[in-house]
């Protein structure tokens, strides 16, 4: 009943939020000084797939084909097909802004969905964004629950699919504080931050009372031409049983890298790269293991990426590419091969690779998308002391084809 009474209440100011604009007057003239605006999309999925796959929210967040499974006559129990429909990736924002002065203002965002925080809670209000930032002519500090700085949303690829690429791109909103800095008119931005994700993982960074430290420099600007790197730093401090030093941690790098490349009439090319161990927090595969003489803990690797090609709107259409890799390489030190943590439903994953055409087709207010993916994915049957594969499962492949209708307010 209460999330139907914030509902209701969001919605009530929204409506009012847009039916008013608050002006003050300063000498005589009338200058808009508060704004405050309600948007939002709502949006079904219907998609089939071929194969039983790796997934979450009841198919939305889709990952790769499962490992095959084979019943006493030999046969897969998991090459079947599927259909499902899903409305929860609807979603509603409340943004606003205040003027300081003539070069410096705060503005703020809300926006939540209803993808629920596990697959139990499908369809409950889940908060995606929820930040505040201080604008200071070329520099600005933020505040709040925001996408990581990994996730490049200014050019991620406009893939039917939800989450932009994901898992082969990055898709994780921790609570963080982040400094920005411009230079050369906005030409270069180097922004530092400092975050806590949730979760398991969250709670054993928690223990370590060190949050991820990450740094990316990007050079151009988004709507055109640029390139950005991305560096980071997490610790944690798992409290594992099979550990004998229960004071021990496991610290992890990554860095990575994401270009957009716009020419002719507004064709665009973007492009991404990561490594790093422990790559979970960030929404790809990876995880950590204890060490193999029981005295701490190593990360295990993972290294991503992605291609994604679109066109420009050609009477309301647009068509597009996207292609993705993402494999494991393992430990550098010699593990507990049995006690992989944190890998999920991803255990035992090698490798997994996409290529997704897609076709959108916009009508003002209107949006509809159909997309084919296939993927093909290979999983180990059995791993060394390093996480690295001497055995794998059979291939096993799926052809998705997902179909989206949005209507944007």
């Amino acid at each position: 009943m209460r999330k139907f009474l914030l509902l209701f209440a969001l919605a009530l100011t929204t409506i009012y939020a847009n039916a008013i604009e608050i002006k003050v007057s300063q000498d005589s003239t009338k200058q808009k000084k508060y704004s405050l605006n309600f948007t939002g999309r709502i949006e079904a999925y219907a998609f089939y797939d071929s194969y039983r796959s790796i997934d979450s929210r009841n198919g939305v967040q889709y990952m790769m084909p499962a490992k095959p499974v084979l019943d006493a006559s030999k046969n897969d129990i998991n090459n079947e097909g599927q259909l499902r429909f899903s409305a929860a990736s609807t979603r509603f924002a409340i943004g606003g802004a205040i003027q300081l002065t003539d070069k410096n203002n705060v503005d703020a965002y809300i926006e939540a969905d209803f993808m629920g925080l596990t697959a139990n809670t499908m369809y409950s209000v889940r908060l995606r964004h929820a930040y505040a930032r201080l604008n200071l002519g070329n520099s600005s500090i933020l505040f709040g629950q925001t996408s990581h700085l990994a996730l490049f949303e200014e050019i991620a690829p406009s893939t039917v699919s939800f989450g932009s690429g994901y898992p082969y791109n990055v898709l994780s909103r921790p609570v963080q504080f982040r400094f920005t800095q411009n230079f050369l008119d906005k030409f270069i931005t180097l922004s530092a931050a400092a975050s806590m994700f949730s979760g398991d993982e969250g709670a054993m960074e928690s223990n370590a009372m060190v949050p991820d430290f990450s740094l990316r420099l990007t050079v151009g600007h988004f709507n055109s031409n640029c390139v950005s790197i991305i560096g980071g730093y997490k610790t944690l401090s798992p409290k594992l049983e099979i550990v004998s030093d229960s004071k021990a941690r496991m610290n992890a790098f990554y860095g990575g890298a994401m270009g957009k490349v716009v020419f002719g009439s507004n064709y665009a090319i973007r492009a991404f790269v990561m490594y790093g161990g422990d790559l979970t927090t960030l929404g790809m595969t990876g995880g950590f293991a204890p060490l193999e003489n029981q005295n701490g803990y190593t990360p295990i690797n993972t290294l991503s990426t992605w291609v994604d090609i679109a066109t420009p709107q050609y009477c309301g259409f647009e068509f597009g590419v996207f292609g993705g890799y993402q494999r494991n390489l393992g430990s550098t030190k010699d593990i507990v091969s049995s006690n992989i943590a944190s890998a999920g439903l991803t255990l035992g994953i090698n490798n997994f690779w996409r290529v997704a055409p897609r076709v959108w087709y916009h009508y003002k207010m209107l949006s509809f998308g159909l997309e084919y993916m296939y993927t093909e994915a290979t999983w180990m049957d059995s791993w060394n002391n390093r996480y690295l594969t001497n055995l794998n499962a059979p291939t096993s492949h799926d052809n998705r084809v997902t179909l989206l209708c949005r209507f944007n307010f």
